[in-house]
């Protein structure tokens, strides 16, 4: 049987703060967020459009309809509803949703209007 190495351990000391490190408040501005109200509660995924759909985000809410929220205007229509909450959207180019419905157990198709 081989010997085991002799270990010779050293430790570690953290190299000194920057100059920057050590300043408690930031020069950069924060970017500013801004909220936009939907008529629902809790939006569980949210996905940009593509295609004809582009410059649109879509999200599901709680009671089961599906919404559109037009980036522009913030304008928000109802595109859909999916008995219970929707689960899991995705947007394809052509115009259509995918969406996981958890009463149906199913991956349905959506079809959304134009605007």
């Amino acid at each position: 049987m081989a010997a085991k190495p002799a270990l010779q351990p050293v430790r570690w000391k953290a190299p000194a703060r920057t100059a920057r490190a050590r300043e408690r408040t930031g020069w950069e501005p924060v970017a500013v967020c801004g909220r936009i109200h939907l008529s629902g509660v809790g939006p569980e995924d949210v996905v940009a459009g593509l295609g004809e759909q582009a410059g649109q985000l879509f999200t599901g809410v709680q009671d089961g309809r599906i919404l559109a929220v037009d980036l522009g205007t913030r304008a928000v229509r109802q595109v859909g509803k999916v008995e219970g909450r929707p689960l899991g959207l995705h947007t394809l180019p052509e115009g259509r949703l995918f969406l996981g419905s958890l009463h149906e157990d199913a991956l349905l198709e959506l079809d959304v209007p134009e605007k």
